[in-house]
């Protein structure tokens, strides 16, 4: 019976740490090609013609919290079409990948920062980070979201809220929000 206990422990221990392993190259994946992104970025600044990004910035008032002020920026990978991607009435169906979103809003008084990863493959979520205010410490608190094939495969710090804003759910969400954004925007956009 120990034997049968033993082998048993050694087996979910195994499992568990291949499981790990998988984790870990995941996120190994994600951070080199976080890197990738913001490498292109650096060297975008440098030289204007290597980018391709978008911005919205919007200014409204929110009824009981007063001003709100969001700033998005959207890069994207390079506008590309084929000849059967042409439309009978002269417009083209462009193809792009939205690669990295940044965000910032504020909400009362209180200012949050988000940044999206999409993975260059599939165009899932790959990785979200989330800065915001905490009501009850006061301090500026940071959410790191990790995902694999769309899936949540880790957070950091391991333990957070169920509610907003740290819900993963809304993570997902604004992933999907913000690439309809970028869908009818640049690749919509009847001007080009």
């Amino acid at each position: 019976m120990k034997r049968i206990l033993s082998l048993t422990f050694v087996l979910i221990l195994g499992i568990g740490m291949a499981i790990a392993a998988g984790n870990n190259k995941q996120i190994e994946r994600i951070r080199a090609i976080y890197n990738d992104v913001h490498n292109h970025i650096a060297m975008a600044e440098e030289e204007p013609m290597m980018t391709n990004q978008m911005t919205i910035d919007i200014n409204q008032m929110y009824p009981g919290s007063g001003p709100h002020k969001e700033h998005i920026t959207f890069y994207f990978s390079c506008l590309d079409f084929d000849e059967e991607d042409q439309c009978e009435d002269g417009s083209i169906n462009w193809q792009s990948d939205l690669e990295f979103v940044t965000q910032s809003f504020n909400i009362g008084g209180h200012e949050f920062y988000c940044e999206y990863l999409y993975d260059p493959e599939t165009g899932d979520p790959l990785f979200a980070l989330f800065n915001y205010d905490d009501d009850e410490t006061g301090q500026k608190q940071s959410v790191r979201y990790y995902f694999d094939k769309g899936k949540l495969l880790q957070t950091i710090p391991a333990k957070i809220g169920d509610g907003w804003p740290t819900d993963v759910n809304d993570r997902l969400y604004n992933f999907k929000h913000l690439q309809e954004i970028f869908k009818q925007v640049i690749l919509g956009n009847s001007l080009i």
